[in-house]
């Protein structure tokens, strides 16, 4: 996902920002690696196209891996939506992925984070957007994000004069995406300690 975050990243600031800079796929790979979680930025994210901000916020929203203090809902959480997707088309009944098997429940908790995740980024973006007026949209998700990944690169709209009550959503959103989703709907779930027995299955139409 670097590579990819690279290549769009050249591809899209190369006659932009990257063209001031002596190596530009260098610092292509340097700001894909670091919006994972670091927030180093080489250059003045308040000037940069609206499909840098659509980028790095995907990227963002991702973040690292699973064992890593990286924020954002992990890298293997993408991973196994993915895996399944491949498995999908394929037509197998099961998630496979190097010769093993991957337990259902993985699916079920990552499907769990990424649509928490997807819902929360949505409602915060939404109480955010009504206490912030005349700027765009793609920078008010960019900074939900960068709060949400515990990035902490901003695209300028963060400064002294941000309203009190958009600072406190941001306070928010960052202590959640540090907790993580997985920690929080863990704590929000009841475990079952009876067994329900055997029901039967319903197949359910889907699409």
């Amino acid at each position: 996902s670097n590579i990819i975050g690279t290549i769009i990243f050249f591809l899209v600031e190369g006659d932009h920002f990257l063209r001031k800079v002596k190596y530009p796929i260098v610092d292509a790979l340097f700001n894909s690696i670091s919006f994972r979680t670091a927030g180093f930025a080489s250059f003045d994210f308040s000037n940069a196209k609206e499909s840098t901000y659509l980028l790095f916020s995907i990227l963002m929203f991702i973040g690292g891996g699973s064992i890593s203090v990286a924020g954002g809902i992990k890298m293997n959480t993408i991973a196994i939506m993915v895996i399944a997707l491949i498995s999908f088309i394929r037509g197998y009944q099961f998630l496979y992925f190097l010769r093993k098997e991957i337990d259902i429940q993985s699916l079920v908790r990552a499907c769990a984070v990424f649509i928490g995740g997807v819902i929360f980024l949505i409602l915060s973006i939404i109480v955010f957007y009504e206490t912030i007026y005349n700027e765009k949209f793609s920078k008010i998700v960019f900074e939900i994000t960068s709060a949400f990944g515990t990035v902490g690169t901003s695209s300028g709209l963060v400064n002294k004069n941000l309203p009190t009550i958009s600072k406190i959503i941001l306070i928010i959103i960052m202590f959640t995406g540090k907790i993580g989703l997985i920690t929080i709907l863990s704590i929000m779930s009841r475990k079952k300690t009876k067994s329900i027995g055997n029901l039967p299955k319903e197949k359910i139409i889907v699409g």
